[in-house]
């Protein structure tokens, strides 16, 4: 149970550190009206351009928002079904709570992001004496970059 844990926060921290790293340096664009509707997702989708937005990484509130819409009231047999939302676009949505300041991701897998590992995960154990506590350490070295900048776009969903 306590390893199960720490590789959920593990993965946590990585998805934190992934997202920092990938919404760097992209202005993100802004809603048509005050509120997000489906022209706006239509029109973050549509401005990949050459590239195919595959996936949506959204915060928690952003993804309550998407999931409200009429539009999307068909898309929920696709997580009956396997365990992820898309839109009517073909595009899987997936809640990040890491994520903040109501922003969607939007980023094409094929050619957007690249994670480099340093090595293995590393696991040092040791006991204290003096206090009869163990700990355990786990660290993983990564790192992301983005390969092409036009593979990954950010929609800013509140003014």
């Amino acid at each position: 149970m306590v390893l199960r844990n720490l590789g959920a926060t593990i993965s946590r921290d990585v998805n934190s550190f992934a997202m920092t790293e990938i919404k760097r340096g992209i202005t993100a664009q802004t809603l048509i009206g005050s509120e997000l509707t489906y022209a706006d997702l239509a029109a973050f989708w549509a401005s990949m351009g050459e590239f195919n937005m595959t996936t949506m990484i959204c915060t928690p509130d952003v993804m309550a928002k998407i999931l409200a819409m009429d539009e999307m009231k068909y898309c929920i047999g696709d997580y009956m079904a396997g365990g992820t939302v898309q839109t009517p676009y073909g595009v899987t949505l997936v809640k990040c709570p890491q994520l903040t300041g109501g922003i969607a991701v939007g980023i094409d897998q094929s050619s957007a992001v690249e994670m480099v590992l340093g090595g293995d995960v590393i696991v040092d154990y040791d006991k204290l004496i003096t206090n009869q506590c163990n700990e355990i350490v786990c660290s993983v070295l990564a790192g992301f970059s983005v390969l092409t900048s036009g593979a990954v776009k950010t929609l800013k969903t509140t003014k």
